[in-house]
């Protein structure tokens, strides 16, 4: 071949893998196109949950702040009543001292008592001591005369 045919050839061979590489060209431009397309939806669906997303944890931040003042409100009623159970303490510990007390003034009262338990039993010891001579002493008058009385009306045996 000639000079001229090879050049014309390798212009041909040129033109035609030029428009094969604008034909694939064509076809991967189309690809890429579908794919910006698939990744525009793509992005549209991200887009809506990421909005759904955020919907969401606002509710739930809205709850969660809503039950921290409710847990707040608690914890101020459980502070109340802390305090309420400090006065109690207080109070019984007022309580057990005025029965400590208490229980100081009957055990001297018990002592007393006993004391004038000892204290009488002696002196009825005393009294029965004093007495005993001086009824004995009346006792046997006193049979003495009825026995004098008997022997007058003759009842003696």
């Amino acid at each position: 071949m000639s000079k001229d045919e090879n050049a014309f050839n390798e212009k041909a061979n040129c033109i035609v893998v030029t428009k094969e590489g604008v034909d694939v060209s064509r076809e991967i431009l189309a690809v890429t196109l579908e794919n910006l397309a698939v990744g525009k939806e793509t992005l549209a669906v991200s887009k809506s949950g990421f909005h759904e997303v955020n919907s969401k944890l606002n509710h739930m931040l809205s709850k969660q702040e809503l039950m921290i003042s409710k847990q707040d409100l608690q914890l101020d009623k459980t502070d109340l009543t802390h305090d309420k159970q400090d006065e109690t303490m207080d109070m019984l510990g007022q309580v057990i001292e005025r029965q400590d007390i208490m229980i100081e003034k009957q055990s001297e009262l018990v002592e007393k008592m006993d004391e004038s338990k000892k204290e009488m039993v002696k002196e009825t010891r005393d009294l029965r001591k004093d007495l005993k001579p001086s009824l004995e002493d009346r006792l046997s008058r006193i049979e003495n005369d009825v026995a004098q009385i008997k022997a007058k009306i003759g009842l003696e045996k």
